[in-house]
C-alpha cells in the first residue's frame, strides 16, 4: 500500500480486542496526524465503550480525527451526538456514509465474520485490495514466486542471535519469534509502527508499504524481509 498524503485513513473496531487500533491512533497522533483519519466504532452503550474516554480525548485535541462510534443498545444516559454517533450496528452502510467514500485506506479489527462481512462489502464497493488490511489475524503467506533466500543471515544484535532466514518466515517480526525473541508488536500489518526497531546494516524490502514510512535507519519488522544480510538492534 503506497502512502498517499491527501488519502484519508479509515479505522474501523468492533468489539472489545481494538487496542491495536488505539496503539495506531497514538502512533499517528504523535506524528501529527499526517492524512485525516476517521475512527469508527461499534460498542454496546457507554458502560460498555472499550477505550470510549481515551478515543474522545484524542479527538479533542486533534482536529484531523474524526469519531463515527455506533451503540447497539445505548441507555437512557448516552446522548447522541456527544457520546455516540449512530445507533445500531458498524456495517458497509456505516462506512459509506463517511465523507471520505471508498477512496481512503481502510483497516478492520473485530470478530472473524465481521471483518470477513466488511471486507466483502469493501471490495464489492470498489475498494481494492490493497487498500485494506485486516488486524489481528494471521498473516498472509509469503508469495509463491519469492526467490530461495536461505543463505541470508539475519543477526539480533542486541540479543547476540544469528538466524537463517527462510521462506517459511513471513516477515522479520516472524522469525525474531521462532528465535524466541518478544519483540514489541501490535497490528503487524505496517500501520501502528509499534515494531519499530533500528536497522544497524543492510537492507530490507516491504511485501506491503507502511502508512507512515519510517525513519532513515528504522524498519517495521512486522512487514519487511531482508534483502541480504541484516543486523537489527534488537
Amino acid at each position: 500500500m503506497t502512502p498517499e498524503p491527501a488519502r484519508p485513513l479509515v479505522l474501523v473496531g468492533v468489539g472489545g480486542g481494538i487496542a491495536p487500533l488505539l496503539t495506531i491512533l497514538r502512533t499517528w497522533a504523535g506524528a501529527g496526524f499526517p492524512r485525516p483519519v476517521w475512527f469508527v466504532q461499534g460498542a454496546t452503550n457507554g458502560r460498555d465503550h472499550p477505550f470510549g474516554d481515551d478515543i474522545r480525548a484524542l479527538a479533542a485535541r486533534h482536529a484531523d480525527l474524526h469519531l463515527d462510534i455506533s451503540y447497539g443498545r445505548a441507555r437512557t444516559t448516552d446522548v447522541l451526538g456527544r457520546d455516540y454517533q449512530r445507533n445500531g450496528r458498524v456495517t458497509l452502510a456505516t462506512l459509506k456514509r463517511l465523507p471520505p467514500g471508498p477512496d481512503a485506506d481502510f483497516a478492520l479489527c473485530g470478530p472473524p465474520g465481521t471483518v470477513d462481512d466488511l471486507r466483502a462489502g469493501l471490495a464489492a464497493w470498489g475498494v481494492p485490495a490493497a487498500r485494506v488490511r485486516c488486524l489481528g489475524g494471521t498473516p498472509a503467506s509469503p508469495p509463491a514466486d519469492r526467490a530461495a533466500a536461505s543463505a541470508i543471515t539475519v543477526r539480533f544484535a542486541a540479543s547476540g542471535i544469528s538466524a537463517a532466514w527462510r521462506e517459511d518466515h513471513r516477515d522479520l517480526l516472524t522469525l525474531a519469534e521462532a528465535e524466541g525473541l518478544t519483540p514489541r508488536f501490535s497490528c503487524r500489518t505496517g500501520i501502528c509502527q509499534a515494531c519499530l526497531c533500528p536497522l544497524l546494516s543492510g537492507d530490507v524490502a516491504y511485501d506491503r508499504e507502511p502508512m507512515l514510512t519510517p525513519a532513515s535507519g528504522q524498519v517495521l519488522i512486522c512487514c519487511c524481509r531482508p534483502v541480504g544480510n541484516v543486523v537489527l538492534d534488537l
